[in-house]
């Protein structure tokens, strides 16, 4: 049973990683207590964010309903347990408008004649 509540978790967590912006979610089973330790940082999403609280509750009805002999625990970074060995880690990801990531310049207007001309040469000095 215990495999199939990892897997429903590790999915379950990827899926609510990729909804929300500046997360970061690990995830382990801790064999000694046999639970499943859920960390997500930063502490604010933990506690202020109601996107990442939604997604908590629905998560963690679902895994009871259907593993309702396992144990899950979500901590933040000021929690005083910690993930030591981690199954899944789920790292920030980068939000932008690729709209806006290319902006066409005139080279001419960055670079003097000059060094337009001598674009090509590659010039070494030493210093002593």
């Amino acid at each position: 049973m215990m495999k199939e509540a990892k897997a429903f978790l590790i999915s379950n967590l990827k899926k609510i990683f990729l909804k929300l912006e500046n997360v970061e979610i690990s995830y382990e089973f801790r064999d000694s207590s046999q639970t499943h330790i859920i960390e997500v940082k930063p502490n604010s999403n933990y506690k202020t964010c109601e996107k990442y609280i939604r997604e908590e509750i629905e998560l963690e009805n679902s895994f009871y309903e259907n593993f309702p002999s396992e144990t899950m625990l979500f901590i933040t970074e000021d929690s005083l347990s910690k993930i030591k060995s981690p199954d899944l880690v789920l790292k920030y990801k980068l939000a932008y408008n690729i709209a806006n990531t290319y902006t066409p310049i005139l080279l001419s207007s960055l670079l003097s004649k000059n060094q337009l001309a001598n674009a090509g040469e590659n010039n070494y000095a030493l210093a002593a």
